[in-house]
């Protein structure tokens, strides 16, 4: 008995690891993804200066590319200061929940 809940302990910790696996996979794609559409209205923004910038035409490109390459870091900072947020809370509650575990007399 002891050995097969020491092999469902094993098949929980290989499953807990191809979950973080997944989330820094899905972290990682989704800041790609994000610094590909900043670098694209950084692209959009240095076509319309040097194609339609002297004849002043096709005004609506230079929202669209300051919209295209401002919101996405926006986005990574408002995500990365979450992030961080959470993990302090975890770390917190980890220490909280050690601290209880402690006999009186240590605390």
């Amino acid at each position: 008995m002891q050995v097969g809940i020491e092999i469902e302990d094993v098949m929980k910790g290989e499953g807990e690891q191809k979950k973080q696996k997944n989330r820094k996979l899905k972290a990682v794609w989704g800041c790609v993804v994000l610094v590909l559409v900043s670098v694209s209205g950084a692209f959009l923004m240095g076509w319309w200066a040097v194609r339609f910038h002297r004849s002043q035409k096709q005004q609506w490109m230079v929202p669209f590319s300051l919209v295209l390459m401002i919101a996405p870091i926006f986005v990574l900072i408002s995500v990365s200061i979450s992030s961080f947020c959470n993990s302090m809370d975890r770390i917190s509650s980890l220490v909280s929940s050690l601290d209880h575990d402690r006999p009186p007399e240590i605390r």
